[in-house]
């Protein structure tokens, strides 16, 4: 007696995963802070100084606090590390803009520090764009740890202590936007969610060309189970 063939479906069929999710709370958080940061602009443009400041402290926390949710809950996904990269980047573009409309005549003075921070995060970028094509989304340690220089350097201006901790803070931003650069320059593949650049890539089965999407269906002599395992390690 020979044994029932199973479905073709059952064979088939991939499992969803976990990367594709986009309803999760650190999306929701992501999405807050790159349709809130323009209101930083908004804000520089009326001279409230303690409402801006304000304004930041919040955007900023919500890209801590997302990223702890992410890891901690499980909700990591690839929609949500390129939706944080672009609210970041929204973010850091109106924390300038709305700075320079409050403290312009302090911060042309430091123009040397924010031609340095802006410059490098626009070469790690344009690298990104034209190595893979997407948009850098390592988010690593020294990223993260920029932002705590950056919002001491804000408070630092906003209440005229010293302009040290901004300077502080625009040569953190560099270090890491130069970590971001060493990272895809050192890549086969676009990564997200990488560490550090000491983080060795993960290397693909020896018959993959090319890193598969999530929506891709399983080549021919591979199970549904192992290209699902192969996405998760992306």
């Amino acid at each position: 007696m020979t044994e029932p063939r199973s479905s073709p479906d059952a064979t088939t069929r991939t499992p969803r995963d976990p990367s594709r999710r986009w309803a999760t709370i650190p999306n929701a958080l992501s999405l807050f802070r790159w349709l809130g940061s323009p209101l930083l602009i908004a804000i520089g443009a009326v001279g409230e100084a303690r409402g801006f400041v304000l304004a930041y402290l919040v955007l900023a926390l919500s890209d801590w606090i997302d990223g702890k949710i992410a890891v901690g809950w499980n909700q990591r996904s690839r929609l949500g590390a390129r939706l944080d990269s672009f609210a970041d980047a929204t973010l850091y573009a109106s924390l300038l803009i709305g700075g320079l409309l409050l403290w312009h005549d302090v911060l042309t003075d430091e123009w040397p520090w924010l031609v340095m921070a802006v410059g490098s995060y626009a070469v790690a970028t344009v690298a990104g764009l034209i190595r893979f094509g997407r948009w850098p989304s390592y988010h690593t340690r020294s990223a993260k740890l920029s932002w705590g220089f950056m919002m001491a350097g804000v408070a630092g201006i906003a209440w005229a202590w010293s302009p040290w901790p901004l300077r502080i803070g625009l040569v953190s931003v560099t270090l890491a936007n130069v970590e971001s650069l060493v990272i895809t320059l050192r890549s086969s593949r676009w990564r997200n969610d990488v560490i550090g650049f000491w983080v060795p890539e993960t290397p693909l089965d020896p018959d993959a060309t090319a890193s598969p999407e999530p929506n891709e269906q399983p080549p021919l002599g591979k199970s549904a189970p192992q290209h699902a395992r192969d996405n998760d390690r992306l």
